[in-house]
């Protein structure tokens, strides 16, 4: 299952990956490609672990995502 889920998004980020005539300005400016912005979340929680086994003691699993 892995490999049908990831197969396109792979795929899109290889298409997107930008070549050597792409300059730091466009770069920047994201001009260079069309396309979705594509977001990837990770959920590792496990609620069946306990708390004091999770890394860094349970730490706050909302600051991946806050600005």
């Amino acid at each position: 299952m892995a490999r049908t889920t990831w197969t396109p998004l792979a795929d899109l980020m290889q298409r997107r990956t930008p070549t050597a005539d792409v300059t730091a300005q466009q770069l920047r400016d994201r001009s260079w490609w069309r396309g979705p912005t594509v977001y990837v979340i990770i959920d590792d929680y496990d609620p069946g672990v306990d708390v004091e086994r999770q890394p860094a003691g349970g730490a706050d699993r909302t600051a991946a995502v806050r600005p």
